[in-house]
C-alpha cells in the first residue's frame, strides 16, 4: 500500500501549538510481500473498511490531542542535581545504584511529610481542609509508586538515570521510568543540594553541585530602590530593574516599601523561571500570564499560556500585592529577552492588598 493510500487524518490544532501547524495521524499497514495486493482486493470488495479506519483513526487522533493538550506544569528550576546526573554517564553500577537510592528514599520523605496529620490540624477554614484533603488522596498513589520503586531497587538488574529536555531526574529501574517529581518547588532545591552532597561524598563527582545552582539567591533584601514623589501620582517605591509600586499613602512607609521588595523579587524569580522553561522549548504566552493560589499548599501557580501549562512556584508577594499582569507580562518579557523596557508600574494604588 502506497504512502499516498494510506488513511490519514489532519488535526489542525493552530500555530505555534506543540504540534507547529497540525499533526497527521497515519494508518498504515507494515511493509510486506504480499499485503499491498490483499489490502487494495479487500478494500475493492469491503469499500466501507476505507471508512471505517477513517473514523477509528480520527478517534485515535482526537484522543490523542485531547490528552496533548492538558495543563502541564513546567520545569520552573534548575536542579542542583544536573550536574550530578551529568557525570553519571561513565559511572559504575554501584555508582548509579547509590544515587537512584538516595534519589528515591529522598523522595519518600518528600511525600511522607505531605501526609503529616499536624498540617491538617493547622488549617482551620473549611475550603483549606478540603483543598488538603484532596492534595492527600493524589499523594497516596504516588507514594505508593515510591515505595514500590524503592523496593524494586534492591532486586533491580538494571539501573540508569539521565536528564530529560525539561532537566528533570528520569530513572530507569529495569526499563520501568521513574520521574523525580517533589511535591514542593520551594522544598526541592534544598533537598536536591543535599542529596547531591551527600552522594558525592560517596563517590568521586567530576562536577561538584555549587551552591550558586540554588534558588534561594534571591532575597528582597537585596532589592534597591527609593521613593519618589510627586503631586500628581500617588507616592511610588520605584526599583533600579524597571519596577515601581504605588500606594494611597505614606502611613505604614517601612511595610509598603517591605511589600514592593518583595514583589520584585517574586517577579525575578519568576523571570528566571520562564527563561528556563523558554530554553526547554516551552511556549510562554505574555498576554495570557495569571496567577492562580491554592492557600491549603502555600504553593501559586502562574498560567503560561492557553493550553493552561502552569509553573509552580512559591511567589505569595505576587498575590498578596494584587499585581497588574499587563504590565509584569511586558516588562517580564523584556526581561527575558534582555531587552530594554519602560518603568512598569506591577502594584498600582487602587489595587493594593487584601
Amino acid at each position: 500500500m502506497s504512502e499516498a493510500n494510506c488513511t490519514e487524518q489532519i488535526l489542525d490544532v493552530g500555530v505555534g501549538s506543540r504540534h507547529g501547524s497540525g499533526s497527521v495521524c497515519r494508518l498504515c499497514p507494515p511493509a510486506g510481500p504480499n499485503l499491498p495486493s490483499l489490502t487494495e482486493q479487500a478494500l475493492k470488495r469491503w469499500p466501507w473498511l476505507r471508512a471505517l479506519g477513517s473514523g477509528l483513526v480520527a478517534l485515535f487522533c482526537s484522543h490523542a490531542v485531547i490528552a496533548d493538550s492538558m495543563p502541564r506544569q513546567l520545569q520552573a528550576v534548575s536542579s542542583p542535581l544536573a550536574p550530578v546526573v551529568a557525570s553519571l554517564g561513565n559511572a559504575t553500577a554501584e555508582a548509579r545504584l547509590d544515587f537512584a537510592r538516595l534519589l528515591v528514599e529522598a523522595l519518600v520523605e518528600a511525600y511522607e511529610n505531605e501526609l503529616d496529620p499536624s498540617i491538617f490540624q493547622r488549617r482551620r477554614n473549611a475550603p483549606d481542609r478540603q483543598k488538603l484533603a484532596r492534595w492527600h488522596q493524589a499523594v497516596q498513589p504516588l507514594l505508593s509508586e515510591l515505595r514500590l520503586a524503592q523496593a524494586n531497587l534492591y532486586v533491580a538488574s538494571s539501573v540508569s538515570v539521565h536528564l530529560d529536555r525539561h532537566q528533570q531526574v528520569l530513572l530507569l529501574i529495569d526499563g520501568a521510568p521513574l520521574w523525580a517529581a517533589w511535591p514542593r518547588i520551594d522544598a526541592q532545591i534544598r533537598a536536591e543540594r543535599d542529596l547531591a552532597r551527600e552522594f558525592c561524598q560517596l563517590h568521586p563527582c567530576e562536577q561538584r553541585p555549587l551552591d550558586s545552582l540554588v534558588a534561594s539567591v534571591w532575597s528582597p533584601e537585596g532589592v534597591r530602590g527609593q521613593w519618589v514623589l510627586s503631586q500628581r501620582h500617588p507616592p511610588t517605591w520605584e526599583t533600579s530593574a524597571g519596577l515601581r509600586c504605588e500606594f494611597r499613602d505614606m502611613s505604614e512607609r517601612a511595610d509598603h516599601e517591605a511589600l514592593c521588595r518583595a514583589v520584585v523579587r517574586d517577579l525575578e524569580m519568576l523571570a528566571d523561571a520562564l527563561e528556563m522553561a523558554m530554553r526547554g522549548g516551552e511556549r510562554i504566552q505574555w498576554t495570557r500570564l495569571a496567577l492562580e493560589s491554592d492557600p491549603g499548599l502555600h504553593l501559586h501557580q502562574v498560567i503560561v499560556n492557553e493550553q493552561g501549562d502552569y509553573l509552580r512556584l512559591a511567589v505569595p508577594a505576587l498575590d498578596r500585592a494584587r499585581v497588574d499582569w499587563r504590565e509584569a507580562g511586558r516588562w517580564l518579557r523584556a526581561r527575558v529577552h534582555g531587552e530594554p523596557a519602560a518603568m512598569a508600574t506591577v502594584v498600582r494604588a487602587t489595587n493594593r492588598g487584601r
